[in-house]
């Protein structure tokens, strides 16, 4: 018989799931930077 299993996350881990990072890119934002280049800077 097979076993229930939790589903797994489909895709890359989110970035903005770690609260310092999205500190920093709301601040980059915020200052004037374009999306794609807070993204970039923060990785």
């Amino acid at each position: 018989m097979n076993s229930p299993q939790s589903p797994r996350p489909v895709g890359r881990p989110r970035v903005l799931a770690d609260p310092i990072k999205r500190r920093e890119v709301c601040s980059l934002i915020g200052v004037g930077a374009g999306y794609d280049e807070a993204a970039r800077h923060v990785g």
